[in-house]
């Protein structure tokens, strides 16, 4: 990565981080303490899951969803890891490219005017296997040919489509394993 793109990357952090401060001071200023401690346990949060994040040595994988909101206007994308950490440094590349490649597809099907919410999350079952699941909601165009198109993708083990009101929550599962 070149040192400009690494200050855009923290310029667009630092923002980020100083939005949320900016807004504790407001509720702080408005005496709403119960708002206060409630964003401040969202912050510690975030701060939380980034830490895990980073702990499974993953840079390409963790720059790419930190960072993924200031890329992609139409989708907000929040992710989690759940399990014991594990180093996979070794996956990084695969495990960033799957990753792209499925947004590519749902960006593919999606509707400029539509903002779509979404989470990765990042299981670690066993030393051995990591699950990771994209779910995206949002209004999505021709379903059929977007499940088919991901079911394409070799390493997608499971596609769920559930409708919910006025849009569909798309999940796009992959296995990944982790051995040497």
């Amino acid at each position: 990565m070149r040192a400009d793109e690494v200050m855009e990357l923290l310029r667009h952090a630092r923002h980020d981080w100083m939005n949320e401060l900016q807004l504790i001071q407001g509720y702080a200023s408005m005496g709403k303490m119960d708002k206060v401690k409630e964003k401040t346990n969202d912050v510690m949060q975030k701060a939380e899951e980034e830490r895990r994040l980073m702990n499974l040595n993953t840079p390409y994988l963790s720059l790419w969803l930190m960072s993924f909101n200031w890329h992609h206007p139409f989708f907000r994308l929040t992710y989690e890891v759940k399990g014991e950490t594990v180093d996979l440094r070794h996956k990084d590349i695969t495990l960033y490219a799957h990753c792209e490649e499925i947004i590519r597809v749902f960006e593919r099907f999606s509707d400029s005017s539509t903002l779509y919410q979404g989470k990765v999350r990042i299981e670690l079952h066993t030393s051995d296997r990591v699950e990771i699941s994209v779910v995206l909601s949002g209004e999505f165009e021709d379903m059929p040919h977007l499940q088919s198109t991901i079911q394409e993708k070799e390493f997608i083990t499971a596609v769920e489509i559930d409708d919910i009101e006025q849009y569909h929550q798309v999940t796009a599962k992959m296995n990944v394993e982790v051995k040497r």
